[in-house]
């Protein structure tokens, strides 16, 4: 495993965790097919705006969630005054919802 020395000391992995453990849970997550999709999206879209882990407050108004993938368009320049900005957001995750 590299160390960076810039790395603090309680930020190492603890007695019987061990790298070959780390890469096995991040293979089983879906980190590996949610970057997968990011840059596929991003390839092929190139207009798009594609981020991962795309931070938001639930309809609750106070608990904070991330959705997995979220791309977005916009349709018209920034600077634009118009009371609605047209734009097309797509979220990838465990459900679906159009929002701008």
């Amino acid at each position: 495993m590299k160390i960076n020395v810039n790395n603090p000391a309680e930020n190492v992995l603890t007695h019987g965790v061990s790298e070959e453990h780390i890469n096995t849970a991040v293979e089983k997550s879906g980190y590996p097919l949610q970057t997968m999709v990011a840059i596929k999206l991003q390839s092929d879209l190139p207009d798009f705006f594609v981020t991962e882990e795309k931070g938001y407050t639930d309809r609750d108004g106070i608990t904070r969630r991330s959705m997995d993938v979220f791309a977005y368009k916009q349709f018209v320049n920034e600077g634009d005054t118009l009371m609605y900005t047209p734009c097309l957001a797509m979220y990838i995750g465990q459900w679906t919802f159009f929002n701008c």
